[in-house]
């Protein structure tokens, strides 16, 4: 009875008030509240889509299925490769800043200079790579930059770069509104939330951070006449969101767990898309030893992990499908490598390696065996047992972990599991002081794997692992500087082969990103680059 209660109670509140829904605009449910709408400091998934749409970039790629990424002109007009190393970009004519302020390239030189600086502690840091550099990594901007006019910017890249219009596609923040403020200072800005923007819409008075609505800028180039305003509204709890998409309180919502997508793709106002190959989680092996690394600088093999079968073995103990099963309810696909496939079309289905008695065998090959049949495996007196590390805060991660457990007893394998604290996890994944973790990872586009799978582990990197393989560097840089689809998917197959046969990690899976909507919205267009770009262009019957 009080179950039936509860029901009719929440139906009767989504019927009140719905009379109470702005039909006009398009109402999108997010889980985490708005803490800033400056993009370099939008480090959540929603501060970053909704500050993209008030601080517009020069040049911004959509998606195509077939050609992958494709450039399309924002705040430039146009722009001109001069040779392989200089860029020319003009600005569209007459573009003003919201408070009716010129855009200039003024403003994209303070921009990247803001950015690329280590003091400023922005997301963008560490991709200007590309540009020349002073000693703490910042443009130089003497070197990188040649102001034409106020809508024309020449930009010289380095020597040893491999530049493209990715090395532009940043948002553009207005110069005259944010300098003076001291770098250090600049996150904890009150012009964060209130921004002075570029693109079609602007910040409606009283927004909070619970329900943020961003109103049509008519003033915009951007600006369509049927350009809806766009109501983000903080929903703390799942299943709330879930009813409220159903019963029309909300126009979209994402993250959805795949029971429920797809009982709503069955209602004939909903739609839904699913979006893989973004994120994967995997298991981490440290493949040195770090204690002797952060020590002395020098490499030597981990006592454990140094060895490509015992790897193996680990990786054949673990049942994968039962983890996307019973973890994710469905909501992934098996994952062999990094290399998303997104950008490799031909890559075999990954295969589910799953096979204790492989791994029962290999571990006994090395001289692993339970001698004091207590059920963990030993060697020369010392018992094969594994810490896991693993963020505390992330539920998903401590499931996987556990099952993970299971599987490694079950071979004879100790798996001790370690809840951190995030910053705790964080600091000490980056400082290499864990010998095996459960994390998953997010692909940039452009997918550049570079970062992560570097060999020297000297310079700044996520070469957590400490894998090293100078061969699979020259493929990864040899991607990166390659433009024709054709030899880039010939490259991905190689590298993709070097992570299934070396398993420098153990990789689980792609976690699939389901969103729904509602089919009132029109011209909706979900793709790996996001859910509500160019949503200026959508349509509400």
């Amino acid at each position: 009875m009080k179950k039936i209660a509860l029901i009719v109670l929440v139906l009767l509140t989504f019927a009140c008030s719905n009379n109470k829904v702005n039909k006009n605009n398009i109402i999108i449910g997010i889980t985490d509240e708005i803490t800033t709408l400056n993009p370099m400091f939008a480090f959540n998934t929603n501060e970053g889509e909704i500050s993209e749409l008030l601080y517009l970039q020069p040049v911004k790629h959509s998606w195509d299925d077939k050609l992958k990424l494709v450039p399309k002109a924002l705040l430039a007009r146009e722009w001109k490769w001069l040779d392989k190393k200089s860029l020319l970009l003009v600005l569209k004519n007459d573009l003003k800043w919201s408070d009716g302020k010129p855009i200039t390239v003024n403003d994209i030189v303070f921009s990247f200079e803001l950015y690329s600086h280590p003091e400023a502690k922005g997301k963008f840091y560490g991709m200007f790579t590309n540009y020349p550099s002073n000693e703490n990594g910042s443009i130089n901007s003497d070197k990188a930059f040649t102001i034409i006019s106020p809508d024309s910017l020449k930009i010289s890249f380095a020597k040893e770069s491999s530049p493209t219009l990715f090395d532009v596609d940043f948002p553009v923040l207005p110069k005259h509104y944010f300098s003076g403020i001291e770098l250090a200072e600049l996150v904890n800005s009150p012009k964060n939330l209130k921004p002075v923007s570029s693109g079609p819409y602007l910040l409606k008075e009283n927004s909070n951070p619970l329900t943020l609505t961003l109103l049509p800028d008519t003033t915009s180039t951007f600006c369509k006449p049927g350009t809806r305003p766009l109501e983000f509204k903080v929903i703390s709890n799942y299943n709330s969101g879930v009813m409220q998409l159903e019963f029309g309180e909300i126009d979209l919502f994402s993250n959805l767990r795949k029971a429920d997508a797809d009982r709503l793709a069955e209602l004939p106002n909903i739609a839904t898309e699913v979006v893989t190959g973004r994120i994967y989680d995997y298991i981490g092996l440290q493949l040195i030893d770090w204690q002797q690394f952060n020590e002395t600088n020098e490499y030597k093999s981990h006592k454990l992990f140094g060895n490509k079968k015992l790897r193996t073995a680990i990786s054949s103990a673990i049942n994968r499908n039962e983890i996307i099963s019973e973890v994710l309810n469905g909501a992934g696909t098996l994952c062999n490598s990094p290399v998303s496939p997104l950008f490799l079309e031909s890559t075999i289905p990954a295969k589910d390696n799953f096979d204790p008695t492989s791994s029962k065998a290999l571990l006994d090959e090395l001289g692993w065996k339970d001698t004091d049949n207590d059920g963990i495996r030993d060697k020369d007196g010392n018992k094969l047992s594994v810490r896991f590390g693993l963020s505390a805060s992330n539920p998903v991660m401590q499931s996987v972990a556990t099952f993970v457990q299971k599987y490694l007893k079950d071979v004879g394998i100790e798996a001790v599991i370690e809840p951190l604290e995030y910053s705790i996890y964080f600091e000490k994944l980056s400082k290499r002081e864990m010998d095996a973790w459960v994390g998953g990872w997010f692909v940039p586009i452009p997918m550049d794997l570079l970062p992560s799978w570097r060999a020297n582990l000297e310079t700044k990197n996520f070469n957590f692992s400490g894998y090293r393989n100078n061969d699979l560097e020259k493929l990864l840089k040899e991607y990166n500087e390659t433009e024709t689809l054709e030899k880039q998917e010939k490259l991905l197959g190689n590298i993709h082969s070097i992570f299934v046969e070396e398993k420098p990690a153990i990789f689980l899976y792609w976690l699939n990103d389901i969103t729904a909507y509602n089919k009132s919205v029109k011209n909706i267009d979900i793709n790996p680059l996001g859910v509500i770009q160019y949503c200026w262009e959508w349509e509400k019957n």
